[in-house]
């Protein structure tokens, strides 16, 4: 993908001018790429776009990521056959498909539970948040609009409060556990904004409890939460009985860790620190300024808050943070933040409408931790891979510790259980 952009500032006549220049430029460059040239390099050397640094790749793009006019050009397009210029108001555009991933249909008794889940996800939400709408907040309550809320979760340590209500506190590291688990069950089917859309969840969860606390539980609703209560706690021993077997064989404990050792390490760790500088229109060459000076930081021409003075920037420190802590605050800093090395800038990228670089200010590499201080983690890792097997194992030792036997020739001599016509 190779982008130019509209100039800031710029009139009409001259825009429609540079756009003629631009569409030029982009099937000069065209025609390179056909006689054998390198689009990647390409669109690194003449590109405008901030994907230029990772060679142009915008990944797996699914119909209607795009606006329309693109999509009509890149699912039309032939792999490695580059397209022509495509002009749009925010400037002229090159794209290349280099692979494709062809799509496929499901039946729908394959996709029932997947389209039942999103309904019943879709359906609570809408629920939770009209019954709480009416319910009076709990003492004490530290409830930030989704504008501050996304600004605390970017600056974020471990420590910072996201939610209170009452005596009920969520902090960043809890809302990182909680997401690091929901990731895993939503696999690809992960929405940009699932931070908030969890702590909105949380807080109208948490209101509702609270109220329902002071007022009392129905009848009905302390049943149901007796048998919830019930299933929790046959569900919690079933896996207690399941770690003591594996525990009773410490030799599958200490493969499962050597096999996954890297896995059980303590995660690399990278000190950010973050310039964020507003997009301004009357700013033309802010990207090429901060391209200039990523080469005068890393040489030690300049320092970041001298950066920021110059840019009218914002300078904010992260700490220490691992690749999912970041991930809360800049998805798309992990991308580059460890591959630097210390001391190294990330190329500039944009972000709605600021641009963003950082300096990986220090580097920790994972550090291999002993059995002994991760073998809770390890059985637990050991029993997500291999529930039903160690499941039906302990099955069959029950089984035979109570001498059960089943004589299958015997079950077609069993008589109806219930009389006829009762």
């Amino acid at each position: 993908y190779c982008h130019w952009k509209q100039r800031s500032g710029e009139t009409a006549d001259s825009h429609k001018e540079m756009c003629w220049l631009f569409k030029a430029v982009s099937e000069s460059l065209r025609e390179r790429a056909q006689a054998g040239e390198s689009f990647e390099l390409l669109a690194r050397e003449h590109s405008e776009s901030e994907t230029r640094h990772d060679g142009g790749r915008l990944g797996l793009v699914p119909r209607g990521r795009f606006p329309a006019d693109f999509d009509r050009v890149v699912f039309a397009l032939e792999v490695g056959t580059p397209s022509r210029a495509v002009r749009t108001a925010d400037g002229v555009h090159l794209f290349l498909v280099t692979h494709v991933l062809e799509a496929q249909s499901f039946s729908f008794e394959d996709v029932r539970r997947v389209i039942a889940r999103e309904l019943e996800g879709q359906r609570r939400e809408k629920l939770l948040e009209r019954v709480s709408r009416d319910l009076p907040l709990p003492e004490n309550p530290i409830v930030f609009e989704r504008e501050e809320l996304e600004s605390r979760l970017r600056t974020a340590n471990a420590r910072t409060i996201l939610l209170q209500l009452g005596d009920f506190q969520l902090t960043a590291s809890q809302l990182q556990a909680h997401l690091v688990e929901l990731r895993r069950q939503l696999g690809a089917r992960q929405e940009p904004d699932l931070a908030l859309r969890l702590v909105d969840e949380i807080r109208h969860r948490e209101i509702i409890y609270q109220h329902v606390l002071r007022e009392g539980l129905p009848e009905i609703a302390q049943d149901m939460l007796e048998r919830e209560r019930r299933r929790q706690l046959i569900e919690h021993y079933s896996r207690q009985k399941l770690a003591r077997f594996v525990e009773a064989q410490p030799e599958r404990i200490q493969q499962h860790f050597e096999r996954n050792a890297l896995r059980f390490a303590a995660p690399p760790r990278a000190h950010i620190r973050r310039l964020e500088v507003p997009l301004q229109r009357g700013a033309p060459g802010l990207m090429a300024r901060l391209e200039e000076a990523r080469l005068e930081l890393d040489d030690g021409l300049l320092t970041l808050e001298q950066l920021a003075s110059e840019l009218d920037g914002t300078l904010q420190d992260l700490g220490l943070v691992t690749a999912a802590q970041l991930q809360t605050v800049d998805r798309r800093a992990t991308r580059f933040a460890f591959q630097l090395e210390a001391g190294e800038h990330s190329p500039p990228y944009q972000v709605g409408q600021t641009l963003v670089l950082f300096q990986v200010a220090e580097r920790h590499e994972p550090v291999p931790r002993p059995l002994s201080a991760v073998r809770d983690q390890v059985i637990s890792d050991y029993l997500g891979q291999n529930a039903s097997t160690i499941f039906g194992e302990v099955t069959e030792t029950l089984l035979a510790e109570a001498e059960f036997e089943l004589f299958h020739d015997r079950l077609t001599d069993v008589g109806p259980l219930v009389p006829a016509g009762s």
